[in-house]
C-alpha cells in the first residue's frame, strides 16, 4: 500500500495489498519553494518497493535526485 501526501493535502491514497503498479498525480511547483512531501507504504509479502519520480516536459521521468529533499 501507499500513500503521498503532498503540500499537506494527501495526492495518492492507495492503501491496500497489490503488485506493482505505477500511481501518479499532478501538482504545480514554483521555483524555489519547498513543499513538504510525505511518504508513506506498506509491504504484507516481502516484495515491496516505492520510488518517488517527477517529470516536467524539460525533464525526462526520474527519481527525484537527492539535492532537491530536505529534512525538517
Amino acid at each position: 500500500g501507499v500513500r503521498l501526501w503532498f503540500n499537506d493535502q494527501l495526492i495518492i491514497d492507495d492503501w491496500r495489498d497489490h503488485g506493482f503498479i505505477e500511481k501518479y498525480n499532478k501538482v504545480t511547483l514554483q521555483a524555489g519553494k519547498r513543499y513538504p512531501i510525505k511518504l508513506q507504504y506498506y509491504e504484507s509479502r516481502g516484495m515491496a518497493a516505492v520510488k518517488l519520480w517527477w517529470q516536467h516536459s524539460s525533464i525526462a521521468k526520474q527519481i527525484i535526485p537527492q539535492k532537491y529533499l530536505f529534512t525538517q
